[in-house]
């Protein structure tokens, strides 16, 4: 008898356990739905995996998208600047219908119309990265660092630190929203300093017929360099044309010349590390790539299933010099693993 007992007791258990069990698996799929129910699209700005910020951003999607067990659908038009492509991808999307479009935009104004077919499509959207205009803001959220104010601080680095009387400016892709947050950023913030900043010192840099960001950026900052004997810090808007200022003022080196001109730029490739080891950079705005990729596709995918938008997250970002570049979070942050 006792047997019996003891026996049912085990019965019962296993049933009771395998009811819990069914319960918190019907739970978990109506809460955060199925992982093969979701479909994701990123549409990025560049597949130039030379370019450490992006070849670290789509690492961190990579790995987001392996943790939620969706597949990893990485799309980006030939070149940063590229509205046609862009927008080709975009009409991709309407015809496969995503339920989800991650999207760097190459241009704040004209892929508008473009975003408004994906959401009246039904399509949830958010922007990594670059985003639009205001337009749509309040319909779609935002992934990335706070540009405009990044670069506002950065300005009191050039007035306060490096005693700044005469900048110059070069932004990646006039069209970019990114950009143009930057270069007004650090703009206003130098005019509050006091610090003057020439209409014809503010320069974007462009690709296409045989020139690389990186060479355009060069010459520019060299002819203005050059038609401006006073100026003495250059405010570079990316890891690419950063990289091309760098260059002009070594060229400008090897200059009879005593001019010391500073660099104040954005990320952290290696040959930024580099020249702010050699002294030919002073301060690196350094984003966590990996962190925004990441984030964005997290995000994304728990809001879609909340029904809501993620508004905009802000990314931290870190400001690297020849002082605190050893600093071991720093390094981490320089050379993820």
């Amino acid at each position: 008898m006792q047997k019996v007992n003891k026996r049912n007791f085990i019965i019962a258990m296993t049933c009771i356990f395998l009811v819990i069990i069914s319960a918190v698996m019907t739970l978990s799929v109506a809460i955060f739905g199925g992982t093969d129910k979701i479909d994701i699209m990123i549409i990025s700005k560049s597949n130039d995996m030379k370019i450490d910020f992006w070849r670290s951003l789509k690492g961190g999607m990579q790995d987001a998208c392996d943790e939620y067990g969706y597949e990893f659908n990485y799309k980006a038009p030939a070149n940063e600047g590229d509205i046609k492509g862009q927008r080709l991808l975009i009409e991709e999307a309407l015809i496969s219908k995503p339920d989800i479009v991650l999207l760097a935009a190459v241009d704040y104004k004209a892929i508008n119309d473009d975003v408004k077919k994906l959401l009246d499509a039904g399509i949830y959207v958010l922007t990594f990265d670059s985003g639009i205009s205001l337009e749509h803001d309040n319909l779609i959220g935002f992934v990335g660092i706070n540009n405009y104010q990044t670069a506002n601080d950065l300005s009191k680095f050039a007035s306060e630190k490096l005693h700044s009387k005469n900048a110059i400016i070069i932004g990646h892709e006039q069209g970019s929203k990114t950009a143009r947050e930057r270069v007004d950023g650090f703009n206003d913030g130098l005019k509050l300093s006091g610090v003057n900043v020439n209409s014809n010192n503010i320069k974007y840099s462009e690709s296409g017929e045989g020139k690389t960001y990186i060479e355009d950026a060069r010459a520019k900052t060299l002819a203005m360099l050059k038609a401006d004997k006073d100026v003495d810090v250059i405010f570079a808007t990316n890891e690419m044309v950063a990289i091309g200022s760098q260059m002009a003022v070594k060229d400008l080196m090897n200059e009879p010349s005593d001019r010391n001109v500073s660099v104040i730029g954005f990320d952290g490739s290696k040959r930024q590390v580099i020249d702010l080891e050699s002294g030919v950079c002073d301060y690196l705005a350094v984003q966590r790539a990996f962190k925004i990729g990441y984030s964005a596709v997290s995000n994304a995918v728990d809001n879609y299933l909340k029904g809501k938008t993620v508004g905009n997250l802000y990314i931290d970002v870190a400001i690297i010099d020849k002082t605190n570049m050893y600093d071991r979070e720093n390094q981490e942050i320089l050379f993820p693993i």
